[in-house]
Parts: structure tokens; C-alpha cells; sequence
């Protein structure tokens, strides 16, 4: 290295040299000096003006569906996805460009889980002070309504992604900032972080009212804990019955005690198609009423929903979408 400086020096210095005239000899006119140029100021480049709009084009028909249709099975599509989906906030979201996990609507990190015996919590608190576009707060109402309506209508896809009802049992809200996820099992990075706490979230005032007709037509709260009780009957008795049609390969067939457990499990197979048929029966009407108040919710008009996503609606002409950057949100202007 110190030969290399050395080098480096000697060149600067003979460079240097080379480039001073004697002060003894007066210039000649052959010799006068190139006058100085003009230094150029450097061009300023204004800063790109974005306007706040963004035209998508598609190759599928996009459609406008509510909220809980569009996350569904009921009205998933990609185009309508690629317009629509970031019209709602969430807590969290994946930021660009590793797909980090960040708070969205939430302020800083959810709390640890709280686990017991009988089930798990966490507390995620909110920005406060952010505003939905109609200018109502966005508050832990609104997010406890979203989830347990998900869960109430069991609700599939994008939703039930989230906010799946077999690990997550309901959500509450402490105060206007502060909410509380009730796990049903202890759950995962993948049920927690990167499921429930990426979710969208809908107003509460706005969907509130819309949504009781639906959930009149809501299966009884008893059928399924019914169903449940019936499932577990189901496989107890199926259980037992294998277990004694195994003992029979083990007995002669013209003993006595083969007769007898032959009889035992032949009552036990009838009583076995008894609950299967009662099982059967109750799902039917779980599944059929479960649809019925589905398609029922999926068809509520969504008019001036209020919302609170980085886009927004901005107008549909003849099949054109246009969206408008929703200034103000948690990801800034």
C-alpha cells in the first residue's frame, strides 16, 4: 500500500509542476492562457408530480360486490381483487419490497400471548386518531364487528384465511384503541401474525344495521354444539363397534360368545346408523340455513361504503375502473 501512495503523490506533484509557468517570462500572445470558462450551473430537475389516481387495465370483467362477497368464495376474481381488495385497512400489512410484517392501522407490536388452560389472548392497540372516509373514527369496534361476523357467518376463503374459526374463537373490544383476539388452541406465527392480524376490516356503523336481516337466517345457536355432540356419540360408538367386529375374527363362530357379541354389535351398528342419520339431518339444516343467510349477506348494496384502505373508489365508467389514492391513511400521502 505504501509504494502505491508514494506513486500517487510523486504523480500529483509532478502534475503539479508541469502545470505552473515561471513567473519570469511574460506571456506571449501565442502562449496567453484559454480564459477561464464559465462554470454552468447544474439543472435542476423538478420533482415528478404524481397525481393521486390510478387507471387499471384488465382482461376480465371486474364487478362491484360488497366487501363479504368479495373475500368469499361468492365473489372472488382476480380483477375484482386487483382493483378492489386494498379498499379496507388492516392491522398489519407484509411491506414492500421483503414483504417485512409492519403496523398498518395498529401502533407498534401486538402483545405476547397470554395462554391458560382453557385458551389463549393477545391485545393488538390502535393508531388513534384515524378517520374512515366519511370522517368517522376508526375505532376497536369496528374491528371486533368484522371478525366476529366472519366467524358468526363462517365465512370462507380470504376470510376464514384470517380469521379461521377453529383456531379463533372471538374478538373484543377494551376500549376505543385497544382490542382482544380470544384463541380457541394456542396459535401459530402463521394463525396470528401473518392470518388474523392481516385481515381486512369493515365500519361497524355503516354494516351494523345492514346486516340483521342476514343473521336472522343464521342456523340456531344450539344446532351446532348439537352437531358436535352427535359427531363424538358417532365415532365412540363407531369405535366400539370395530373393536368388537376385531374380537369376532379371534372367537369360534358356532360358540356362544360369538353369537352374543355378533348381537351386541349388530345393535350397536343400528344405533350407529340411527346417530349417523340424526347427524346427517342436522348438517343439512346447519349447511342449508348457513347458505341461505350467506347469499342473503353477500347481496347487501355496499353504496358510499365508508372505508379506510391506501385506495379508494373513484368512479366506473363503462367498464373503467378508476381509483383514488386515499391521502391521509396510515401509509401516508
Amino acid at each position: 500500500m505504501r509504494p502505491l501512495l508514494i506513486s500517487f503523490a510523486l504523480a500529483a506533484f509532478l502534475l503539479a509542476a508541469c502545470g505552473t509557468a515561471p513567473e519570469s517570462l511574460p506571456p506571449t500572445p501565442e502562449s496567453d492562457p484559454t480564459p477561464a470558462e464559465t462554470p454552468v450551473p447544474p439543472a435542476i430537475t423538478p420533482s415528478p408530480q404524481r397525481a393521486p389516481l390510478l387507471r387499471v387495465a384488465i382482461f376480465g370483467e371486474a364487478t362491484t360486490t360488497n366487501v363479504w362477497a368479495l373475500f368469499d368464495e361468492a365473489g372472488t376474481d382476480y380483477w375484482n381483487d386487483a382493483i378492489q381488495a386494498s379498499y379496507w385497512p388492516r392491522l398489519y400489512h407484509l411491506a414492500p419490497p421483503h414483504h417485512d410484517f409492519q403496523p398498518a392501522t395498529a401502533k407498534g407490536m401486538p402483545s405476547p400471548l397470554d395462554c391458560n388452560s382453557e385458551l389463549c389472548t393477545a391485545t393488538v392497540t390502535l393508531q388513534p386518531d384515524l378517520v374512515w372516509t366519511d370522517g368517522s373514527s376508526f375505532t376497536a369496534e369496528d374491528v371486533a364487528f368484522t371478525v366476529n361476523t366472519a366467524l358468526q357467518f363462517r365465512l370462507g376463503l380470504n376470510w376464514e384465511s384470517a380469521y379461521n374459526s377453529d383456531v379463533l374463537d372471538r374478538v373484543e373490544a377494551l376500549d376505543e384503541t385497544t382490542v382482544r383476539y380470544h384463541f380457541k388452541i394456542s396459535p401459530t406465527v402463521a394463525d396470528w401474525q401473518y392470518s388474523a392480524l392481516l385481515g381486512p376490516v369493515v365500519n361497524r356503523t355503516y354494516w351494523q344495521p345492514r346486516i340483521v336481516d342476514a343473521i336472522a337466517l343464521l342456523p340456531d345457536e344450539t344446532l351446532l354444539p348439537t352437531i358436535q355432540e352427535l359427531e363424538n356419540e358417532l365415532d365412540e360408538l363407531q369405535a366400539r363397534v370395530t373393536s368388537l367386529n376385531l374380537s369376532l375374527n379371534t372367537m369360534a363362530p358356532a360358540s356362544e360368545v360369538y353369537q352374543d357379541t355378533s348381537r351386541q354389535a349388530q345393535r350397536l351398528q343400528e344405533e350407529l346408523n340411527s346417530i349417523y342419520n340424526k347427524l346427517e339431518k342436522n348438517r343439512a339444516e346447519y349447511e342449508g340455513k348457513l347458505a341461505e343467510a350467506r347469499e342473503s349477506l353477500f347481496s347487501l348494496a355496499n353504496a358510499n361504503e365508508p372505508t379506510l384502505g391506501p385506495w379508494q373508489f373513484s368512479s366506473r365508467v363503462e367498464g373503467n375502473f378508476e381509483n383514488q389514492a386515499n391521502l391521509g391513511t396510515p401509509f401516508g400521502d
